[in-house]
């Protein structure tokens, strides 16, 4: 039969630095996952100088699925994609048109004439100190 070594001072010591260390480290890691997430732009996408968005108008991005907007000073994207079958829309003096069934939406991504039913999916674009406009990780998510 073999007798157990003694606890020493440094094996001690050791494993509370250890258990202290595991400890900190789970509490940072859970502060960061609960915080959602460390940057608003980690995993966006950047879509280029706002100067290419003048005001009023709206510009298809036929690459992302997406039209983009600025209205009264604020940035927001709309899903290029019909809500009733999901075609690709295309832009019209008035807003929007689905050439599969001939659904209409305004400007607003509202429809006005069926069979679509649903409004577009519409989030807001972050404009950046340097002037770069942004789709988050989040929005191109609901976008999809």
């Amino acid at each position: 039969m073999r007798t157990a070594e003694p606890h020493t001072r440094r094996a001690l010591l050791a494993s509370l630095w250890r258990g202290a260390t595991a400890l900190l480290t789970g509490f940072v890691a859970w502060r960061f996952a609960a915080s959602g997430a460390a940057h608003p732009l980690v995993g966006a996408r950047s879509l280029g100088a706002v100067a290419l968005y003048p005001p009023e108008t709206t510009r298809h991005l036929p690459e992302l699925d997406l039209f983009v907007q600025q209205r009264d000073g604020r940035f927001f994207a709309l899903s290029a994609r019909c809500t009733h079958l999901g075609c690709a829309l295309r832009p019209v003096a008035d807003g929007f048109r689905c050439p599969c069934h001939g659904a209409r939406f305004d400007r607003d991504g509202v429809p006005t004439q069926g069979p679509a039913r649903r409004r577009l999916a519409r989030v807001p674009l972050l404009v950046t100190d340097e002037g770069e406009l942004w789709l988050s990780a989040q929005a191109r998510q609901e976008l999809s």
